[in-house]
């Protein structure tokens, strides 16, 4: 079965046990597809002597650069990630998704919080510490990475989403950071736009017209 992103698809199910016959047909049920959407910029930023490289696309060795968010005691090792969405076209928002693939490099947890960021205007390829636009306003949610395998983590950003786009915006810039009350060991590693697969994305339904 083939179904495409964004659509509406119906369905009722009906058992079958050999000997036994085929059951009555269960009530329809209703699912929408939901579209993904890639981001048009995003990248990492890194504080002390390192504020002003840049890592948005490739790292030096020529391999993508992963999003990357730290809290530390020390400039040099803190880190956070910015993402940008465009939403033009993007009516009846029901449910939307930040979503990403990744983990932490040691063995405590990192809580990640996602905030909007204080401007739109950044571009992955020039963005460092010292141009990037900060957190503005509390978190829009707030995700615990485990030490464990990489996963998918999600950020629910629905209501953010449906206020921007109820304002007229078609562009929303993210921050990701973590929690600065607590200085962690483990750096939080996520999957950037330009790897070969788990890539960011934010995950959107929408609601019938």
């Amino acid at each position: 079965l083939s179904v495409q992103p964004g659509t509406q698809y119906s369905y009722r199910v009906v058992a079958y046990k050999t000997g036994e016959g085929r059951s009555a047909a269960s009530n329809t049920a209703t699912v929408r597809v939901p579209t993904l959407l890639a981001p048009t910029h995003d990248a990492y930023v890194r504080g002390g002597v390192n504020a002003n490289t840049n890592y948005g696309t490739y790292n030096t060795s020529g391999q993508p650069e992963l999003l990357k968010i730290k809290e530390s005691a020390t400039a040099d090792s803190d880190r956070y990630s910015l993402l940008t969405f465009d939403l033009t076209g993007l009516q009846n928002l029901a449910d939307a998704k930040l979503r990403l693939f990744g983990g932490v490099d040691a063995s405590d947890a990192v809580t990640i919080s996602a905030f909007e960021a204080g401007n739109t205007t950044w571009t992955e390829g020039t963005v460092t510490w010292n141009n990037a636009p900060n957190a503005v306003g509390s978190a829009l949610a707030s995700v615990t990475v485990s030490p464990a395998a990489s996963a998918w983590y999600e950020w629910n950003l629905t209501s953010f989403l449906q206020g921007k786009l109820a304002a007229g915006a078609t562009v929303v810039s993210i921050v990701l950071k973590a929690n600065p009350a607590i200085n962690t060991v483990s750096v939080a590693n996520f999957n950037g736009g330009e790897a070969a697969t788990d890539v960011p994305e934010l995950s959107v339904s929408v609601a019938s017209a």
